[in-house]
């Protein structure tokens, strides 16, 4: 009990870092015992879409990883890292799991919440695509009226090495302090209005590397948007195709 505790519906939670050893009822008169280590804190969560498809439960570990990023959303810290591997992802609603905002992943909908989709991120983290060796990246396909990474908080988050396509919202930064994306194609967000980056809130520096915003035909829609002003805005080797507006910028200090 000093290192964790079952609830009445089988959720573990941790209490401190430690091992302990579990034991549950797997049928009439049958145990079954499981070790359990908690630590005190994650880096790094993984998300793996085709290999989740295949688990009975999703923890965001190498071993059991998440379908979608959107699962680690509500269980990051600040200077945490979700590592993407490559492959399509495609993003969930809550409704497909069929309980609300939120659901136990891998159980049933009638069990207790114990890791729910995710709509924002309220640290600032870090996003990698792992790329294979030909430069592929991980490929992330929205939903419509969505965000691929909406960060309503934090500090320093990044985004690297991903294709987004088909969101309404890319990034939305409406709270971060700052935000860097690198290798970022911004594919198909740009459908009527929509954008690639999305500044809802002010920031105090965005950088955005090596990356491109395009829509398959041309569009009324924005690459970046900083809409309640920034700090510094600098854009380097970055292309846009089918975009009516590359850059749109209110009250920005300074634009490189």
């Amino acid at each position: 009990p000093l290192v964790a505790a079952v609830d009445e519906s089988g959720s573990v939670t941790g209490r401190t870092a430690g091992t302990t050893t579990l034991t549950a009822a797997v049928g009439p008169g049958v145990q079954g015992t499981v070790p359990v280590g908690i630590r005190a804190r994650r880096g790094t969560w993984y998300v793996d879409a085709q290999r989740a498809k295949l688990a009975s439960v999703q923890l965001g570990t190498q071993t059991w990883p998440f379908a979608t990023p959107q699962y680690a959303f509500p269980l990051v810290s600040e200077g945490d890292t979700i590592r993407i591997a490559p492959g399509v992802v495609d993003y969930e609603s809550a409704t497909v799991l069929g309980c609300g905002t939120g659901c136990l992943v891998g159980a049933p909908p009638s069990r207790a919440p114990q890791a729910t989709i995710g709509t924002a991120l309220n640290a600032g983290v870090v996003v990698i695509g792992d790329t294979l060796a030909d430069g592929t990246r991980p490929e992330l396909r929205g939903l419509p009226e969505t965000s691929a990474f909406e960060w309503d908080g934090g500090q320093h988050a990044e985004l690297h090495n991903v294709v987004l396509r088909g969101f309404y919202y890319g990034v939305d930064l409406a709270g971060v302090r700052t935000f860097i994306a690198q290798n970022v194609d911004f594919r198909d967000t740009l459908s009527t209005y929509g954008y690639g980056i999305y500044g809802s809130g002010y920031v105090d520096t965005l950088r955005v590397l090596d990356s491109q915003f395009a829509s398959d035909t041309t569009s009324y829609g924005y690459g970046v948007y900083v809409g309640n002003g920034a700090g510094y805005v600098g854009l380097r080797n970055v292309t846009a195709d089918y975009v009516y507006y590359p850059v749109y910028a209110y009250n920005v200090d300074s634009l490189d």
